[in-house]
């Protein structure tokens, strides 16, 4: 329920001089008036009941320069490109120097920027059908080996974070990791300080939120201390769920991999596993010989989630030309301020209008920086995007697509 009516209203009680007419017309007003405040007051507490699926993929695509891959990227990568369109979200690692082989022919709208070649980046990018907002990236504090152990410590390897929006104003957390490798006592301490890390950015980010943590783990449950801490903190595997009985295998028991999707569900937000699969035979080249040294692993989220009732604030009101202004390559409105907000928003809310093509115009919200270029703070808003909060006093609207040419108004609420 986006906006909230008052149930406060001014109810008139003409009276004649009969006194049994009075009493007559004081029951009917109390009634017809407590039925009118009664229906209010429940539309306020009621929720609407949100339900949906999206698929997920998680691969490793051995993207080291070819000369020291245990793959074939150079050849391969290419050939992944088209098969991850089959996914809503894909989460990649070793993405690291082909990875403009590997989105050549990705057709998802919302990528993560490339954070480097072998040595320089964490090889984690993402894929996603859906907006995804606050994408961070965070190195591991530890690792273990430079010229040996897995050689761990010559790239940095760590995990990345985003808010994925699977339907409007529902969210969940999905955090992209590659661990410290190797099977020495030392990689061990180091795998177990790395999830403790990440769990600790976790508790930090995503309280209350629905999450879900995939990657290349190089770690199975039969390990103490290593990746059960997750299954500890009440997180659930997907594999488990759908082929072991929803059963975490013992220390000391086997079945699980290292590639892993694990979840839990939120306060608002239910997640639960449709499918689980390892689907290594859609991964394969002409010769029937695997794409990289791992196999990909997907699942199938089910979602349910009663959005809660929201209290809106109109904070910012401004027009934007419906191309961008004259003399300027980008911006399309003057500039607007979000600063004063309420305390407790949560995010912000944007609505178009005056604008009849208002459900298919998008917009990007940049930060007006003087001698400088300019940075995109929002990316592909739509009516009805929900944001992150964001408190500046110098942002305006650009690059406005589809908007025939004709001027609309963005207005900007905070969300309680």
């Amino acid at each position: 329920m986006k906006k909230i009516a008052s149930p406060s209203k001014d109810y008139k009680m003409y009276l004649g001089d009969d006194s049994m007419k009075k009493i007559y017309i004081l029951v009917f007003s109390f009634i017809i008036s407590s039925l009118i405040l009664s229906n209010q007051y429940s539309s306020l507490a009621k929720a609407e009941e949100i339900e949906g699926e999206f698929s997920l993929l998680t691969y490793n695509v051995a993207g080291l320069w070819d000369p020291v891959s245990s793959s074939n990227p150079a050849k391969n990568t290419i050939l992944i490109s088209p098969k991850l369109n089959n996914y809503d979200i894909v989460l990649v690692q070793e993405d690291f120097n082909y990875h403009s082989d590997l989105i050549e022919k990705v057709d998802h709208p919302y990528l993560s920027s490339h954070s480097g070649t072998m040595g320089f980046g964490d090889g984690l990018n993402r894929f996603s059908i859906f907006l995804f907002i606050d994408f961070k990236r965070e190195d591991w504090d530890d690792c273990n080996g430079v010229f040996d152990a897995a050689n761990d410590c010559l790239t940095p390897k760590g995990f990345s974070f985003a808010r994925h929006e699977i339907s409007d104003g529902v969210f969940v957390d999905i955090y992209n990791l590659h661990a410290d490798a190797g099977g020495s006592q030392d990689d061990k301490n180091v795998r177990k300080k790395n999830f403790q890390q990440l769990l600790s950015k976790i508790d930090q980010w995503s309280e209350g939120n629905a999450v879900i943590v995939t990657g290349d783990f190089n770690s199975k449950y039969k390990a103490e201390g290593e990746v059960r801490q997750f299954a500890d903190a009440g997180f659930s595997d997907a594999w488990a769920d759908f082929e072991n009985g929803g059963i975490i295998p013992g220390i000391g028991e086997s079945g699980d991999r290292i590639d892993k999707i694990i979840y839990r569900s939120g306060e608002s937000l239910q997640l639960s596993v449709k499918d689980y699969a390892v689907p290594n035979e859609d991964f394969l080249d002409s010769n029937g010989k695997e794409l990289s040294d791992h196999q990909p692993v997907s699942a199938i989220f089910e979602y349910h989630a009663e959005e809660p009732v929201e209290q809106l604030t109109l904070i910012a009101s401004i027009a934007s030309n419906g191309e961008p202004q004259p003399g300027q390559k980008h911006r399309s409105s003057n500039n607007f301020s979000t600063v004063n907000i309420p305390s407790g928003t949560e995010k912000l809310y944007w609505e178009i209008v005056n604008n009849s093509n208002a459900d298919t115009i998008s917009f990007r919200v940049k930060e007006d920086i003087s001698l400088w270029t300019d940075p995109i703070i929002f990316n592909f808003l739509k009516n009805g995007s929900y944001t992150s909060v964001v408190k500046n006093d110098s942002i305006y609207i650009s690059d406005p697509t589809s908007t025939g040419g004709n001027s609309f108004t963005v207005n900007v609420y905070a969300v309680e």
